[in-house]
C-alpha cells in the first residue's frame, strides 16, 4: 500500500513539514492513517462538510475523549488555524464543553490553543 496522492498533499496543507516516516514509525501504519484521514474520509460519497467544521469536529471530539495528549492537541489546534479559524474559535468550543468535560480539561485545552495560536504567530 502507498500513501496516496490526494493524502500527501492534504496532510502538508495541514502539517507542513512533518515527517510521515518517523524513526520508529511502521510504514504499513502510517499509509493507512493518511490514507484514511487524509484521503478516504474527506472524499466520501455524500460527506458534505467543510474542511473548517471537519477540523473543529476533530478538535472538540480529541478534547472531549480526554485520551489526547498536549502535544497532540497542540497540533491538531495549529491544523484548524491553518483553515482559517481564529484563536477565539476553538475557545468557544471548548468553553460549551466545560460543563461536559470540566475546567482542568478546559483549562488544558485552552492552553493547547494558545499554544497553537503561538507557532502560527512565530
Amino acid at each position: 500500500m502507498a500513501l496516496s496522492e490526494f493524502s500527501i498533499k492534504y496532510h502538508e496543507i495541514m502539517f507542513p513539514g512533518f515527517d510521515l516516516t518517523a524513526p520508529g514509525a511502521d510504514s504499513e501504519v502510517v499509509e493507512r492513517f493518511d490514507n484514511f484521514a487524509f484521503d478516504e474520509v474527506i472524499n466520501h460519497p455524500g460527506l458534505e462538510i467543510s474542511d473548517h467544521d471537519r477540523w473543529l469536529a476533530i478538535l472538540a471530539c480529541l478534547i472531549g475523549c480526554q485520551g489526547i495528549d498536549e502535544y497532540k492537541l497542540t497540533a491538531h489546534a495549529v491544523g484548524n488555524m491553518r483553515l482559517g479559524n481564529d484563536r477565539a474559535y476553538p475557545i468557544r468550543i471548548v468553553s460549551a464543553m466545560l460543563p461536559f468535560i470540566g475546567y482542568p480539561r478546559s483549562l488544558n485545552a485552552i492552553e493547547c490553543i494558545r499554544k497553537a495560536a503561538e507557532q502560527m504567530n512565530a
